[in-house]
């Protein structure tokens, strides 16, 4: 029999992404009147400085910096939406941008990779 933390443990999981996903939807919400450029331009920065601080972390502490870099930033967006509900509709606007752009990457990502996978022969054995 797994001790209590063990079999809490799950369920803390699923309520902890519950209770983000509420707060990441209502920032979005408030949000969408405020979307600009700006918020965009802005997010974008935020994207990139996450990712050089990540992977030259990464290659000062001897990690990969690599996979730093891949996933540098991705967990900022989740917290800056659920602070900036708090701020008002016009500070909803940046993690709505960085968001955003999260997805567009990740988009771009899966993309690229089944056009590699298309253009690869494949040899059959």
């Amino acid at each position: 029999m797994p001790p209590l933390r063990d079999a809490l443990l799950g369920p803390i999981r699923v309520a902890e992404r519950v209770a983000l996903a509420v707060l990441v939807v209502g920032a979005l919400a408030a949000g969408i009147g405020a979307f600009d450029a700006p918020a965009l331009l802005l997010a974008g920065l935020l994207l990139a400085a996450g990712t050089v601080s990540a992977a030259l972390a990464a290659a000062l502490l001897g990690g990969d910096a690599a996979a730093s870099a891949l996933g540098g930033g991705t967990r900022d967006f989740a917290v800056a939406a659920t602070l900036a509900a708090d701020v008002g509709p016009g500070a909803a606007a940046l993690p709505l941008a960085y968001g955003a752009l999260l997805f567009a990457l990740a988009g771009g990502l899966v993309a690229a990779r089944r056009l590699r996978a298309r253009s690869v022969p494949r040899t059959v054995a």
